[in-house]
């Protein structure tokens, strides 16, 4: 039985400011964005919930709802509530999403052009807002199809919200291990939103040599910022895809 901490109680005069759920919802968060709660782990039994945030078990339930719908936390018949993990599955479906022309979801192997910790962009150091000498992690890389080329990612990640990782931790990472598993795995880097802007544009010499196509070829340029807890960019990904083989699919929402 998970006994209630004072600090977790709901002060019922705040509460009564705002929906009693939303609140609970806001408990939950902070607690994974401290990492007591990580991503992957199981969270208490709703009724524990509601003992410790001494509220009704419908009010723990309707926020932990909340949270299911938006994708923050996941729910698995007879196991329990868990914090919603980045695996290979989740991050295919939700961020490389393109099918063939018969919306089959297209399988992927990537080649390394670069992996390193350098200066940011100029557009990198506004969208983390770093400072003069503040680094980035930045990689470079090919995805391809059946050994031909589709698409080229140009990824950046603030070194300064991820003080513990290291370039030796992306390059010794398992073939199926995505970026975003490795930033998943620190408390600062659960992402919970992502922001895309997409045009078209024509393919610069150097992506037209990686991508095997020729200069000036369309490509679909997809810019992704993912944000962690409070509102803080912890990834800045440029995409240039050829989608003579693919095209961009996105499925974002709860089914019915």
């Amino acid at each position: 039985m998970v006994k209630s901490d004072v600090s977790d109680r709901l002060d019922r005069s705040v509460a009564a400011e705002g929906k009693l759920y939303e609140i609970v919802r806001s408990r939950i968060l902070s607690k994974m964005q401290s990492g007591e709660w990580r991503s992957g782990e199981r969270l208490p039994a709703e009724p524990e919930l509601a003992l410790m945030f001494d509220v009704s078990v419908g009010t723990v339930r309707k926020a932990v709802d909340t949270l299911a719908e938006q994708r923050i936390l996941t729910r698995r018949h007879g196991s329990g509530t868990y914090v919603t993990g980045s695996t290979r599955e989740t991050f295919l479906d939700s961020v490389f999403s393109f099918v063939d022309r018969k919306d089959r979801r297209i399988d992927t192997t990537f080649r390394v052009v670069s992996m390193r910790l350098t200066s940011p962009s100029e557009e990198a150091a506004e969208v983390f807002r770093l400072g003069p000498g503040q680094k980035v992690f930045r990689l470079r890389n090919i995805r391809l199809v059946d050994n031909v080329p589709l698409l080229f990612d140009d990824i950046q990640v603030p070194q300064n919200r991820f003080p513990h990782l290291t370039v030796r931790d992306f390059r010794e990472a398992d073939a199926g291990t995505t970026v975003l598993d490795l930033l998943m795995k620190q408390s600062s880097g659960h992402v919970v939103r992502v922001e895309e802007r997409i045009e078209a544009i024509g393919a610069t010499a150097s992506v037209a040599e990686m991508l095997q196509i020729k200069p000036n070829a369309p490509l679909l340029h997809i810019e992704r910022i993912a944000y962690s807890f409070g509102n803080i960019p912890v990834e800045l990904r440029n995409r240039l895809v050829h989608t003579k083989a693919a095209r961009y699919f996105n499925n974002w929402g709860v089914k019915s």
